[in-house]
């Protein structure tokens, strides 16, 4: 008994139950925001925002295991922000979600598409030309602007480097994995750079936002309401 308490005290350390609520709430507006979208837009005139700076990025098939490794990315950043307290974990939470909600208004009004898209033109010779046609065959480009993975991967890396209390080589760590998942989107043509640029821009706001609207507070009154106690300051 003693050792399964001390393993769920370790568990607890690491994904301590206040970032339970606020994870799910993220997970579940993402695909509202990313799929739910597109069901609205299928069908409607899609536009091109491309500019010649896009052409004169390399199509560089490896780097698409930058691009799939945005997904571990996020849960490490997430985790690590965990140690930074509830307070920081939720103004984060908060600002996902300020941001995507500003993603989905401009993915109804302006949706985009992928000029040039190079999905099946492209040799299978190895894993990385298979993994990307994968990417390809279950991510087709469309509602690019902005790039929710240079989004959240900006938000976590910000987070992450304002943090006081995590070591200086994981937010190193954060930070090279952050730009190389960033400049993925590009090299493997899933995405033009104003998508990158407007990803980018949505995350400072949305952590504007939330520092300045004191973001914590939706959390804790979430909180309060699932667990019946008053809301404290965190």
């Amino acid at each position: 008994m003693e050792n399964k308490k001390t393993l769920l005290q370790r568990i607890r350390k690491i994904a301590p139950l206040y970032a339970l609520l606020p994870g799910l709430v993220c997970i579940a507006f993402n695909v509202i925001v990313y799929n739910g979208n597109r069901l609205l837009t299928n069908g409607w005139d899609h536009y091109d925002l491309s500019n010649p700076h896009d052409s004169m990025i390399t199509f560089l098939r490896w780097t698409v295991i930058f691009y799939v490794l945005f997904f571990p990315y996020l849960a490490v950043g997430y985790l690590g922000i965990v140690r930074e307290g509830k307070k920081a974990f939720y103004r984060l939470a908060t600002a996902n979600l300020i941001a995507k909600a500003v993603c989905l208004v401009i993915f109804l009004l302006l949706p985009t598409f992928m000029p040039d898209w190079p999905s099946g033109t492209f040799e299978i010779r190895n894993f990385f030309d298979w993994l990307l046609q994968f990417v390809y065959d279950h991510d087709e480009p469309n509602d690019l602007f902005p790039s929710i993975h240079c989004l959240e991967s900006w938000l976590v890396m910000r987070a992450t480097c304002s943090g006081k209390h995590l070591p200086k080589p994981y937010k190193v760590v954060i930070a090279v994995a952050a730009v190389c998942i960033m400049l993925s989107t590009l090299t493997t043509k899933q995405h033009l750079v104003v998508d990158m640029a407007g990803g980018i821009f949505l995350a400072e706001a949305g952590l504007f936002l939330s520092a300045k609207l004191r973001g914590e507070r939706l959390f804790e009154k979430l909180e309060a309401l699932f667990t019946r106690k008053e809301p404290t300051a965190v």
